[in-house]
C-alpha cells in the first residue's frame, strides 16, 4: 500500500484508517531504508532507516501502529546487495561463477557460506526488528541465482552450500526471535519445500493477483502446503 515510501507520515495515516477494522499486522514495505534521491530497489544492503522519512527513527513509526491496535512488521530482501549499497563492490562477500560476481540488473548476491555475511545480517536484520519491537517480518527474493556458484567441486554444490547457509540464518532468526512471524516470498516456488516452509510461518507463493489463473495454482497448492501457510 505504501508503494516504495512506507514513511511515518504514510504509515500514522495508514494506521489510523485501519484501527477496529480488524488487522492484526501492518508491515512497513520496501523502502524504508532508501537513501536521499535514491530508489528502493537499488539500497539494498546497508539498511539504515531514511533519517528524512522517520525523524524520529523508526522505533517511533512501530510504537505508532502498536498505539492503533496492530503489530508492525518490517520488510527486507536481505541477501542481495543493491548497487547504491557499498556492499555491491565487496566482492569478496559475493557470490561468483565463472570468477565473476554474479549480478541481476541492479543486484548482486550475498555469499551465505561466509560468517561475516551471516553476521553482517545479524547486526542489521535482526538488531533492526528488535530495537523497533517488529513481530512481523517479510522477506522478499526478487531474482536469481541462476545454475550454481564458484566455491566448490560444481556450481551446483557450491549453491547448495549457500542455501544451507541460508537457512542457518533463518534459523537463527527463530532462535533470537522465537515469537517472530516470518513472511517468506516462494521466489518463483523453489522455495515451497519442507525446510523453508518448516522454518517461517507463511509462504507468498504469488503476486501475480491479477492472473485469471492464480486460484487454480492457491488450490492445487494445498497439496503442497497447509492453506494457513499460503499467501498470495
Amino acid at each position: 500500500t505504501s508503494w516504495g515510501d512506507p514513511s511515518h507520515r504514510n504509515m500514522s495515516k495508514l494506521a489510523a484508517s485501519l484501527q477496529g477494522a480488524g488487522f492484526k499486522y501492518l508491515v512497513m514495505d520496501a523502502g524504508w531504508y532508501k537513501p536521499e534521491g535514491g530508489t528502493w530497489d537499488s539500497a539494498q544492503g546497508d539498511w539504515i532507516p531514511n533519517a528524512t522519512m522517520y525523524p524520529q527513527g523508526i522505533r517511533a513509526t512501530a510504537d505508532i501502529i502498536r498505539a492503533h491496535g496492530m503489530i508492525p512488521g518490517l520488510w527486507f530482501e536481505m541477501e542481495v546487495v543493491g548497487e547504491a549499497s557499498p556492499l555491491f563492490n565487496r566482492t569478496d562477500l559475493l557470490l561468483h561463477r565463472d570468477g565473476k560476481p554474479i549480478t541481476a540488473g541492479p543486484r548482486r548476491f550475498l555469499d551465505l557460506r561466509k560468517s561475516e555475511v551471516g553476521d553482517h545480517l545479524a547486526g542489521k536484520v535482526i538488531a533492526t526488528l528488535k530495537a523497533g519491537d517488529f513481530g512481523y517480518l517479510k522477506v522478499d527474493y526478487n531474482d536469481n541465482i541462476g545454475i550454481g556458484v564458484d566455491g566448490a567441486e560444481s556450481l551446483g554444490e557450491g549453491l547448495r552450500q549457500h542455501l544451507d547457509g541460508v537457512v542457518s540464518f533463518f534459523k537463527r532468526l527463530r532462535t533470537e526471535m522465537p515469537d517472530l512471524v516470518i513472511e517468506n516470498c516462494s521466489s518463483g516456488g523453489h522455495r515451497l519445500e519442507p525446510v523453508m516452509m518448516g522454518l517461517t510461518s507463511m509462504s507468498s507463493f504469488s503476486d501475480a493477483h491479477e492472473c485469471r489463473e492464480i486460484p487454480i495454482i492457491a488450490a492445487n497448492l494445498h497439496r503442497l502446503m497447509l492453506p494457513r501457510q499460503s499467501q498470495i
